[in-house]
């Protein structure tokens, strides 16, 4: 691939502070493959071995698939078919995570918990409560846990490693709602609204990092 590339190619490309990195896994990850086939290990653990290409080879692509070079993209097309043929001669089970889908939820998700920081802010400050820390503070984490995940799918990997994130995400908002279903201020509807468009975002997405 990178015989057909051109150095000023790569330093002009979008993305090119990334191309050493992603180029770095990816040459490793198949080194250790290659030294796993031919040290016989165990299927199971060539399997996992195997998932780290598809994982570095979803972030090589992703980096490189708009490189203006046919024949640097026909080396590419070249890989990603022989990834697909090593998938299929080992009886890989193909990854059907929908990772846009994912992107898409979690981008919204993150949409609305700022909004519910700042409604819960609302309705806290005039109507303070015991556990008014302990909810703003469950907000926060949820955010946070929210971005990280969304960052980690954006950078690329497999649906499993993520269900868990998903998981303890789901969990602290179910935490926050049993926080906001104690307003009783004209807040509530707000809060309310927020909320009827978080849960099915997030059941949807732990719907998805379930495969």
């Amino acid at each position: 691939f990178f015989d057909r590339t051109s150095l000023k190619l790569l330093m002009n490309m979008p993305q090119a502070n990334r191309v050493p990195g992603v180029a770095s896994e990816f040459y490793g990850v198949c080194e250790h493959f290659i030294d796993e086939v031919q040290s016989n290990v165990p299927r199971d653990q060539l399997i996992d071995s195997f998932r780290y290409i598809e994982d570095a080879q979803y972030n090589f692509s992703d980096v490189f698939h708009n490189v203006p070079s046919n024949e640097a993209l026909a080396s590419l097309q070249q890989i990603e078919q022989t990834i697909a043929t090593l998938s299929s001669a080992l009886h890989v089970a193909r990854d059907t995570f929908d990772r846009q889908r994912a992107i898409d939820l979690l981008s919204g998700v993150e949409s609305e918990i700022s909004q519910l920081e700042y409604a819960a802010s609302t309705w806290l400050s005039r109507d303070r409560q015991a556990f008014a820390n302990a909810c703003l503070q469950s907000i926060r984490t949820m955010r946070q846990q929210a971005a990280q995940l969304n960052s980690e799918i954006v950078r690329g990997g497999n649906a499993q490693q993520y269900g868990r994130q998903a998981d303890e995400l789901y969990n602290t908002w179910r935490t926050v709602y049993n926080y906001l279903i104690k307003c009783q201020t004209a807040d509530r509807t707000n809060l309310g609204r927020i909320s009827s468009r978080i849960t099915p975002a997030l059941v949807e997405l732990r719907t998805l990092l379930s495969i």
